[in-house]
């Protein structure tokens, strides 16, 4: 066999073995044991990833403009172009509004936060020999593109740890700057442990040193009020898929100004300049190339006015209200340990907890097969978060709610979780 070629019969047999284990807990799950609503599909637990199902809205926005002014916007004159540039031209004020951005702000849309995230860390004006503060929290879209920088020899970077207080979270930031500290890049919220960094201060500890502040939103944008003019935030990320409501395909960077030089990471179409080899100075084109998500950023639009309706502080109290009563039901059963949420202070609708003697997967593949409750098990991305807090080596287990989930969707988990208990260890 060649260094090339992966033994697939081996892989196979794990798979194998690791199904029949659940096959064979799933045949002592009692039978009929869980009471729960009749719904067209399963309970999804997994808002963390994607928001799902979308509301109507989206889906008739979405629909709506794959059928009537999904054209390419800026490139040309005639009606459905022009109708396509409203749509892109509205959604960016609708997000400037949502997102409390200043006059000189810009944002620009990328097919995920992901390229978002990219595009700022990878584009930004590094020198050889620069440094950038992130934190043991992040997920790989922060965490690879600066190991990519670290490894290229252009950054060096340092990790700050969770800390239970802000004024601890403070000093080690303070304890970890340089002289050519250039960067400071955080998650607003882990979508490990659901703990929340404070921005607020953190932005004025970057401003006070002269450092850009870069905060990921991807899970907080959509649950907690952000406003990015007081934050003191240079940029801001966001997906339009999860806590937005918006469709995948969507992720959004917002800046402050255009007063970081950023390199663009993609080069192609504009739709002007064209004769010219190089991209057009003016922001938001400079960093859009190509083809724009006509139909998702109509989504998005859709989205943003479903959570402006509701009101997000309504939103985060029920929110916040499943997530108490899915840890306390978690953390009331034997054999169950629940990571985070360690205090009364507010946190993501995101609920970490592994079964002792019990992998993962195995918990996850018995929860989709025998209850329809789809959770995420593994490492979610996010190595560092699950070394800190640490899960063992297969990670754990992740419920977190969105706008779609109920009551009665957690006592489902918590019944389904406490048959698997059963199952595995009698008591």
């Amino acid at each position: 066999m060649s260094e090339n070629e992966v033994e697939v019969p081996e892989i196979r047999e794990e798979v194998s073995e690791k199904e029949a284990k659940v096959s064979e807990i799933r045949d002592q799950v009692p039978e009929k044991s869980l009471e729960r609503k009749e719904v067209d599909f399963m309970i999804y637990l997994d808002h963390a990833a994607t928001s799902f199902p979308k509301p109507p809205a989206v889906i008739e926005a979405v629909t709506d403009a794959l059928t009537n002014t999904a054209a390419n916007p800026g490139r040309g004159s005639y009606a459905l172009a022009r109708q396509a540039d409203t749509v892109v031209d509205r959604t960016r004020q609708a997000v400037k509004t949502f997102f409390s951005m200043p006059p000189s702000g810009h944002v620009l849309f990328f097919p995920h936060a992901t390229g978002a995230l990219n595009q700022v860390i990878k584009g930004f004006p590094f020198e050889p020999g620069d440094h950038v503060i992130t934190t043991s929290l992040e997920h790989n879209a922060v965490r690879r593109p600066l190991g990519f920088l670290e490894a290229d020899g252009m950054i060096s970077v340092s990790k700050v740890p969770w800390q239970e207080t802000t004024d601890a979270i403070l000093e080690k930031v303070e304890d970890a700057l340089r002289l050519h500290t250039k960067m400071l890049i955080v998650t607003h919220g882990s979508n490990v442990t659901g703990d929340i960094w404070p921005i607020q201060a953190l932005g004025e500890l970057a401003e006070a040193h002269g450092i850009c502040f870069v905060v990921d939103a991807s899970q907080t944008a959509g649950f907690l009020s952000i406003n990015m003019e007081t934050a003191g935030m240079d940029f801001l990320v966001a997906p339009g898929h999860k806590g937005l409501l918006g469709p995948q395909g969507t992720g959004i960077l917002l800046a402050k100004s255009d007063a970081y030089d950023l390199l663009p990471q993609q080069h192609g179409g504009t739709g002007d300049s064209s004769e010219s080899m190089g991209l057009p100075q003016e922001w938001p084109g400079r960093f859009e190339s190509g083809t724009m998500n006509v139909a998702g950023i109509a989504g998005l639009y859709a989205g943003l006015k479903v959570l402006q309706e509701h009101g997000l502080d309504e939103l985060q109290r029920e929110k916040q209200t499943l997530t108490t009563q899915c840890v306390e039901g978690l953390r009331a059963m034997n054999h169950v340990t629940v990571y985070g949420h360690r205090s009364e202070q507010i946190a993501l609708p995101v609920v970490l907890f592994s079964i002792a003697d019990v992998d993962a997967q195995e918990a996850a593949m018995i929860l989709d097969q025998s209850y329809e409750i789809a959770v995420r098990a593994g490492l979610h991305c996010a190595p560092d978060a699950h070394k800190w807090a640490k899960t063992p080596a297969g990670g754990g287990l992740r419920a977190s709610f969105g706008w779609s989930t109920s009551k009665d969707d957690i006592e489902a988990l918590l019944k389904a979780v406490s048959d698997i208990i059963q199952a595995y260890h009698g008591a």
